[in-house]
């Protein structure tokens, strides 16, 4: 997902994935969520991309009505 690649979609994706009291948390540790990025910045590929937005999808939607 290319909009994750310049600075304002990186600080989006980071804020939905990484800030503290998210649901998602409770489902994925933060930390395994911070490895992921990394890996995401230094390999950007399909794969990654895909996941970084269904992370990013399934965030969104667990603050909204989880």
């Amino acid at each position: 997902e290319v909009q994750f690649l310049n600075s304002r979609g990186r600080t989006g994706l980071e804020q939905r994935l990484l800030s503290k009291g998210l649901k998602l948390h409770n489902f994925i540790p933060q930390k395994k969520l911070e490895s992921f990025l990394r890996e995401f910045y230094i390999r950007p590929d399909a794969a990654n991309g895909y996941a970084a937005s269904m992370l990013l999808t399934f965030s969104a939607w667990l603050e909204q009505y989880g």
